[in-house]
């Protein structure tokens, strides 16, 4: 079954070249104030790698962490906990409470609050009103996204 989906995924990559709408745009606000950015996922490393790769933005991520990574799956908080070590690695004063995760599930948002982090819920895999249950905060998709709130979250505003 596994190898079934890679080769879906291999042929389905060269289609797959432009991430949801607004990822670019926050991606490159984020890189504009100097702000690290991570990827904690359930995909394995290899399917992360590949995606991120095809779509341009992988530079934009210091911290990959995949199923490879961890013994625990979400809804656990394993996964961000090892996504925020190695990006305090790389910025020492980085804190919880300057760090921001967007999610588009119940069980990712319950693994970011585990851990410690606020955050943003984006109505992709669930109606908004179900996002707003388990999220900070929602949106229903990252194009709504005020990025002047972004700032002031990410310097610990509530």
């Amino acid at each position: 079954l596994c190898q079934t989906k890679d080769r879906f995924l291999d042929m389905q990559l060269d289609s797959i070249v432009e991430p949801l709408p607004g990822v670019r745009p926050l991606l490159e606000f984020l890189a504009s104030k100097g702000t690290i950015c991570g990827i904690c996922s359930s995909a394995r490393r290899a399917e992360i790698i590949k995606l991120i790769s095809a779509m341009g933005i992988k530079a934009h991520f210091r911290a990959v962490v995949s199923s490879d990574d961890v013994t625990f799956g979400k809804p656990h908080p394993e996964g961000y906990q090892k996504a925020f070590e190695i990006l305090k690695t790389q910025s020492p004063d980085l804190a919880p409470n300057h760090a921001l995760v967007i999610e588009d599930t119940a069980g990712g948002a319950a693994a970011a609050a585990d851990a410690g982090f606020r955050v943003l819920g984006v109505a992709t895999t669930s109606p908004l009103e179900a996002v707003c249950r388990w999220a900070t905060w929602a949106v229903p998709d990252l194009t709504q996204v005020d990025l002047k709130q972004v700032q002031k979250w990410l310097a610990g505003a509530s």
